[in-house]
């Protein structure tokens, strides 16, 4: 399953669950880049705060695993979000800094905060 098949799978049931099921075939893949270089298709099954996780995860994958190169789509300024998004989208104060504290730099550079437990999948 390629990271662009988020978004298919998300139209039938929904982003976490099809989040998940990319991240469980993606720590089996031999091709590990080849599941992240093509973009996402737009679709309105998906939030701005979601595609900007998809760009953040796949971030985040390169860099764990040391991926040779970056796919091109994940800096386009549209993956990042010009207000932050909490985790759980949260309006407790303490949380939120909490969360601003300890933010993960591939979500935290796109504005998303959210903490090391919620993508132990990543």
């Amino acid at each position: 399953m390629k990271v662009k098949e988020v978004v298919t799978l998300t139209e039938k049931t929904d982003f976490i669950f099809a989040l998940d099921t990319f991240l469980d075939e993606f720590k089996n893949s031999e091709d590990k880049l080849l599941l992240l270089v093509e973009e996402p298709p737009i679709s309105p099954y998906l939030t701005q705060e979601q595609y900007s996780i998809l760009s953040a995860v796949a971030e985040k994958l390169v860099h764990d695993h040391k991926l040779i190169s970056s796919p091109n789509w994940i800096l386009k300024k549209k993956y990042f979000l010009k207000q932050p998004y909490f985790q759980f989208n949260t309006k407790n104060k303490e949380y939120q800094d909490f969360l601003s504290k300890n933010a993960i730099p591939e979500f935290a550079k796109r504005n998303l905060f959210f903490d090391e437990n919620s993508i132990k999948r990543v």
